[in-house]
């Protein structure tokens, strides 16, 4: 039976793209309470409202692709995902804070891997350009708004109202956007867009500065460099679209040194990175912070290194003060080490081999994106919270996928 719909097709186009995107930052919420559970379940609900209706709409037969092989396997490989997890809550030195960390990564991280397979699926050059187009939207308006409102406090990454933002979760999007319209922007063949994508690029520089994430901001520069190095030897680097990219660059840092933060703990963020003696850092509190939880998980490791301390095990391990105030290590190799042990780093290898295998065979752009991803996932966030990575084994799971996107 055909259905019709009232709603343009390019209004269905916005919507799954931006509750796409929506979704795939609010599941990196690590504030594991009712308010955040709330917000990401209804995330999700409007989110796969919107995935239905355009599968019913398109009369996708969206059954017989759920009984593929491929899809399967994507399953089986998920599977493996919660699988360890939920068995390591046997031990766990922390039943409830693992159990919650598994019901996050089982409610709302797989959902959003499998609306990207959907995406996948029927993916063409309209919703590409609408990716695209939003993601410029978003971020352009995202910087305007931070100038107003000054939604960051740098010294906390949780979201605690409208006008209070995490600048961890904001930095990890605008220099994910920076590393798509970077990428974007060097493969433009439309000579007529790139001052345009250039002018974008730029205020997208300037929202990586002003999220204060300094870890997005050097993940930006070597990826840049990296991107460049290898676009050279292929041969695929255009003049003009690097004259493109040097606009942004030198426009960018025009106006963050012409109009200078007035924020005195932004300013001071970057201005430590500058002390590199002995790597103090002029004892910067969140870069000691990360120095303890590695040292503490080092620690950890050396107590229990073959099955770790059990999902959510690192939360107040042996009734540490420390561990008390810090949930994870924020570092996803000692994450799993630390609690989920040999069988839980065998894991992350092998989840990471199945992502870069798989999108080095469709394109250098999509492995070098999800290895920006792996490393924003060295500095921040948890295991469930990661889903930025998680989505690149979709592809895995999709394998007759191919990139046919004309840019």
């Amino acid at each position: 039976m055909t259905i019709k719909s009232s709603i343009p097709k390019y209004i269905r186009e916005i919507l799954l793209v931006n509750l796409f995107i929506a979704n795939l930052f609010i599941s990196s919420i690590t504030s594991y309470n009712l308010n955040s559970f709330i917000i990401k379940t209804i995330s999700t609900i409007f989110l796969f409202t919107v995935i239905i209706t355009d599968c019913k709409i398109t009369q996708l037969d969206l059954i017989n692709h759920l009984k593929t092989r491929n899809f399967k396997i994507l399953l089986i490989i998920l599977s493996f995902l919660i699988l360890i997890p939920f068995i390591s809550l046997s031990y766990s030195t922390n039943f409830t804070f693992g159990s919650q960390k598994l019901i996050s990564l089982l409610t709302f991280t797989i959902p959003t891997i499998l609306a990207f397979f959907y995406i996948l699926l029927t993916l063409n050059n309209e919703r590409y350009r609408t990716f695209i187009f939003s993601t410029i939207i978003i971020s352009i308006i995202s910087v305007i708004l931070i100038l107003i409102i000054e939604p960051f406090s740098y010294d906390g990454s949780s979201v605690k109202s409208l006008t209070s933002w995490s600048h961890v979760i904001y930095g990890r999007f605008i220099s994910s956007v920076f590393i798509i319209i970077l990428f974007y922007l060097l493969n433009l063949k439309n000579k007529k867009l790139i001052p345009p994508a250039s002018l974008c690029l730029s205020i997208i520089i300037i929202g990586i500065f002003l999220s204060g994430l300094r870890a997005a901001l050097l993940g930006a520069i070597i990826f840049t460099l990296l991107i460049l190095l290898i676009y050279l030897f292929q041969k695929k680097l255009s003049a003009l679209n690097f004259s493109g990219l040097l606009f942004s660059i030198i426009i960018s840092l025009l106006i963050i040194n012409i109009f200078p933060a007035e924020n005195k703990m932004l300013s001071n963020r970057f201005n430590n990175l500058q002390d590199i003696e002995d790597f103090r850092f002029n004892y910067d509190s969140p870069i000691h912070t990360r120095y303890n939880s590695y040292d503490i998980s080092i620690e950890i490791i050396k107590e229990r290194p073959f099955l770790g301390t059990g999902f959510g095990g690192f939360r107040n391990y042996n009734n540490d003060y420390f561990t008390k105030t810090i949930k994870y290590p924020h570092n996803i190799f000692l994450e799993f080490f630390v609690e989920l042990g040999i069988p839980g780093v065998l894991l992350l290898l092998f989840l990471l081999y199945l992502i870069f295998s798989s999108t080095k065979k469709i394109s250098v752009e999509l492995l070098l994106f999800f290895l920006f991803a792996l490393w924003l996932a060295m500095f921040s966030k948890d295991i469930p919270s990661q889903s930025l990575l998680w989505i690149g084994l979709t592809f895995y799971g999709v394998k007759d996928f191919k990139m046919s996107i004309n840019y």
